[in-house]
């Protein structure tokens, strides 16, 4: 698995492609926490659409969302979008959601379909 982090203004857009493994996920994780300004960053696109097994379920949701958590340690007011276009992995990713809400972040999170639904959410 690999991945990209595109620095937007006020966020970043995280792409991540191939098989899921959680050392990458931890390696983004803490690529955003040591990189990015704690005051200027505001959301995170998760891009899950090119991934091809999410697999969010049991020890890797609870493992993405202990990152996530360990992300919001340092930046305690996000917005989280979560981009995943395929029906199949959908229940994946609203599972990931409910894994990180139950941690109590402060976040909103919300899974979306497509760019122009993000855009929307995130700057209104």
């Amino acid at each position: 698995m690999s991945y990209e982090i595109i620095d937007h203004d006020f966020g970043v857009h995280i792409k991540f492609s191939g098989t899921y493994d959680s050392q990458t996920i931890r390696e983004a994780a803490n690529e955003i926490i040591n990189n990015f300004e704690r005051n200027n960053l505001h959301y995170v696109i998760w891009d899950v659409n090119n991934i091809s097994k999410l697999g969010t379920k049991g020890k890797r949701a609870n493992l993405i969302a202990s990152q996530l958590v360990l992300i919001s340690t340092h930046y305690p007011k996000l917005k989280i979008a979560i981009f995943d276009k395929d029906e199949k992995t959908k229940n994946d990713s609203n599972n990931l959601i409910f894994q990180v809400e139950i941690q109590k972040t402060g976040w909103e999170f919300k899974l979306f379909k497509d760019m122009q639904s993000i855009r929307a959410w995130l700057f209104s």
